[in-house]
């Protein structure tokens, strides 16, 4: 097992992953995207450095696999995220890690009418 996976192991937060009707859990880093002089097409400018609280970054384990599909959802303890974007880390051909930018889900969702 590589280095970041054993981080993952031990630091990371549990989270699930349901795209496709499937839903798997795995251990991932969640945190909120700081803004750095860019700007996002639905959110105000903001001041450098601040949060802009609309934006994640989640780093999960190579072996996740996300559709290209934008409907996954991703549900922490914090709450439940959509996938806006996401891809690969990969480091000599090999891939060390999965990226996702996320956006927290307001309201409710159709799973939520169980």
């Amino acid at each position: 097992m590589d280095i970041v996976s054993r981080v993952l192991n031990k630091y990371g937060s549990k989270v699930k992953v349901t795209q496709n009707g499937t839903t798997i859990e795995t251990k991932a880093f969640i945190q909120p995207l700081s803004y750095d002089r860019k700007s996002y097409f639905d959110s105000m400018r903001l001041p450098e450095g601040s949060f802009d609280n609309n934006h994640f970054l989640m780093l999960a384990h190579p072996s996740l696999v996300l559709s290209k599909s934008f409907d996954i959802v991703i549900e922490s303890a914090d709450g439940k995220y959509s996938v806006k974007s996401s891809g690969n880390f990969r480091a000599s051909d090999k891939v060390m890690y999965v990226w996702a930018v996320l956006t927290a889900c307001t309201g409710t969702t159709e799973d939520d009418y169980d």
